[in-house]
């Protein structure tokens, strides 16, 4: 059985949303409608310039997000599965049951920590914290230096 859902997170001001790199845990954005135009499978971090497939790369929160509902889903499956179990019970076998309680999925949205920069290889938008930025970055999509 397979199960769909969409998750929603607001941008930040610039129309930019935030990625995790899963090598050195740098935080930086892209902006969302270059990243939506963007067809590739891969993406590079900007810090460490190591890739990864672009799942690999997504928030933490977005990560919580999304076991939280993954869990909510689970829990809607296993109420259903036992929701007629005390009217089946005998005079002498009495069975109990409660239903389990879903999480409340948490509201996403952006701070606006970073700063913002042009690539030079492919003129996208990245946001990144400046410290990090001063040594170079990567292109997120191409892996250059710009």
């Amino acid at each position: 059985m397979e199960y769909y859902t969409s998750i929603s997170k607001s941008s930040d001001e610039d129309n930019c949303v935030s990625f995790n790199c899963p090598n050195c845990n740098e935080r930086f954005k892209l902006e969302m409608n270059e990243f939506e135009e963007f067809e590739g499978d891969i993406i590079y971090c900007p810090s460490c310039g190591l890739n990864d497939e672009i799942n690999a790369f997504y928030s933490d929160d977005l990560r919580e997000a999304t076991e939280i509902e993954a869990m909510n889903y689970l829990k809607d499956h296993i109420n259903g599965m036992f929701k007629g179990l005390s009217k089946k019970s005998s005079k002498n076998v009495r069975i109990k049951t409660k239903p389990l309680k879903k999480e409340s999925s948490p509201t996403l949205y952006e701070k606006d920590d970073l700063e913002l920069f042009k690539t030079k290889c492919c003129d996208r938008v990245i946001k990144m914290n400046p410290i990090s930025y001063s040594i170079k970055p990567y292109c997120p999509y191409c892996g250059g230096i710009s």
